[in-house]
């Protein structure tokens, strides 16, 4: 039986090595100690592998983190998988969930998760139910035992509409008003615009200003000609912005 050489070999490994399984194989050399060929020997290989890599790991951001929506409209958040310095080898499958939405929020990751490093959208839908107000999302990213979480800061906004008087009389051929408000609720940033539904014919009406900035108010002027029906009408005056809308309404009375 041909003697058997034990050979203790170390392996220094740099940072930009994968982490990932390696063949390893010892080419035939001029030193007679550790050529097989030479001595038809059998070479035993022991010993360690010593590597200077850290621990697999990335790095979670999300970007913007600040979004501003209304009820029943989406906004939309980059995520992004990045490899640490020392993890250049890390190839797993980063798994991306999130909390904290608002009520009547749903969200969606595109796609589910990353493989390595690389970018998702984390789209969030509110609904018109959904409350005005400023809601913390957290997002978490998962590969095995390693966990990132970052927050961003969703913010959704509305309005209210009101209108005084809410009923006023009018003599045909002649002119009536009514006041109507637009108040913000939340960190509301959206041009307001009216109209106007239920007048008869014979009568028509002008909204001064046409829209209001976030709040504010118009006069709504409705003018009867002397051909309009006499009766009482219902109005509908709705404000429309920001992918919403919301109305108030008010009598009309001809006489």
């Amino acid at each position: 039986m041909p003697p058997t050489k034990l050979i203790s070999v170390v392996l220094l490994l740099a940072t930009t090595t994968a982490l990932t399984d390696h063949v390893l194989n010892i080419a035939e050399a001029n030193n007679a100690m550790i050529s097989a060929r030479s001595y038809e020997t059998t070479l035993v290989l022991t010993g360690f592998v010593q590597s200077t890599l850290g621990q697999p790991d990335f790095s979670l951001s999300a970007i913007p983190s600040f979004q501003s929506t209304t009820p029943g409209n989406s906004v939309s958040y980059s995520v992004t998988i990045t490899l640490t310095g020392a993890t250049t080898g890390f190839y797993g499958d980063v798994t991306l969930s999130v909390g904290g939405l608002p009520p009547g929020g749903t969200s969606r990751f595109t796609p589910s998760s990353v493989h390595g490093s690389g970018s998702a959208t984390l789209s969030i839908l509110t609904s018109s139910s959904t409350p005005a107000g400023n809601y913390t999302v957290t997002i978490t990213a998962t590969a095995g035992p390693i966990i990132h979480v970052t927050e961003v800061t969703l913010a959704v906004s509305d309005f209210s509409i009101s209108v005084v008087p809410t009923s006023q009389r009018v003599v045909r051929g002649s002119t009536t008003s009514y006041t109507v408000s637009i108040k913000p609720v939340g960190s509301l940033m959206a041009t307001i615009r009216f109209n106007l539904t239920g007048l008869p014919s014979g009568a028509y009406s002008a909204f001064k200003p046409a829209a209001v900035s976030s709040s504010g108010t118009t006069t709504l002027t409705i003018s009867s000609r002397q051909s309009a029906p006499v009766g009482a009408y219902s109005l509908t005056i709705r404000g429309v912005g920001a992918g919403i809308s919301h109305s108030a309404g008010a009598i009309l009375t001809i006489q």
